[in-house]
C-alpha cells in the first residue's frame, strides 16, 4: 500500500510540475 500511495505522490507532483512548465513557457 505504501508502494501505490508513494507513486500516485510521485504522480501528482509530476503533473503539477509539468502544468507549471507548461504555464511558464506559455507566458
Amino acid at each position: 500500500m505504501l508502494r501505490l500511495n508513494l507513486m500516485l505522490l510521485l504522480a501528482v507532483m509530476a503533473s503539477a510540475i509539468f502544468l507549471v512548465h507548461t504555464q511558464y513557457e506559455s507566458r
